[in-house]
């Protein structure tokens, strides 16, 4: 029997039923879908977090492996559980601001829907998960500009990829021509990499916690209008700790 504190605890987040994915029914200007729970993400979310986010869709459709504790938020007693349902009250109770986190399953092979939100971003191991998650973004664009119209603005895409010490990642204005062939090309070059290349499972402690801070730094000028532009690319190295933006 769960006691009150516990109960108020789990009113703001939503765990995964019967795989079913649960769409809100208004945009949230400060609302931000993260894709792929594994080491790339894992502290990403909880620095978006302290930056106030209002809402948070976390999606996964995979369960919580051993490989996945070392340098991550997850904890030994979280094995064998949905990654979203774990990563969504890992945040709920990491924050003070009780943000609303909604833990939704994603299966790229199944062209899962995804929510209407202001930032979308994705580290995956997957060229093929990469590559079905950038048309689910702007199938859900084109959805829910046709349903908000002009209340809902041009989603941004943010993509991260690590390799042990280092990282790469980009930010595009799907609303943007010039973006969306930038989008376009590195789909191509994602068909050429194998499935379960394992790049986000060889990343360090170190190199994720440099990440979090520059992704979400760059999230934070973006928004606010500092780095106006509709492609951003960032990379890092945790062993020179040095980083780089390009906008």
């Amino acid at each position: 029997m769960e006691t009150q504190q516990n109960q108020e605890e789990n009113s703001n987040w939503t765990p995964i039923q019967n795989h079913g994915v649960i769409l809100n029914d208004r945009f949230l200007s400060n609302t931000y879908t993260l894709i792929g729970l594994g080491h790339g993400l894992s502290r990403v979310g909880l620095e978006l977090i302290k930056l106030g986010a209002d809402m948070v869709y976390v999606m996964d459709q995979d369960k919580v492996e051993e490989r996945n504790i070392l340098g991550t938020l997850y904890q030994h007693n979280q094995l064998n559980t949905f990654k979203a349902e774990s990563y969504a009250q890992i945040l709920f109770r990491q924050s003070n601001q009780r943000p609303i986190v909604i833990a939704l399953p994603f299966h790229a092979t199944t062209k899962t829907p995804l929510p209407p939100s202001q930032w979308y971003i994705s580290a995956l191991d997957s060229g093929n998960a990469r590559i079905e998650v950038l048309k689910a973004i702007l199938q859900a664009k084109k959805t829910y500009s046709r349903l908000y119209k002009e209340d809902y603005p041009s989603p941004y895409y943010m993509d991260i990829r690590f390799n042990f010490s280092q990282f790469f990642g980009y930010v595009i204005n799907t609303g943007n021509p010039k973006a969306l062939r930038f989008l376009k090309d590195d789909t191509d070059e994602l068909k050429d990499i194998e499935d379960e290349h394992g790049c986000n499972a060889r990343s360090n402690p170190i190199a994720m916690s440099l990440c979090a801070g520059l992704a979400n730094r760059v999230i934070l000028d973006v928004t606010s209008g500092v780095l106006n532009r509709d492609i951003i690319t960032f990379s890092g190295n945790a062993d020179t700790m040095k980083v780089t933006v390009f906008g």
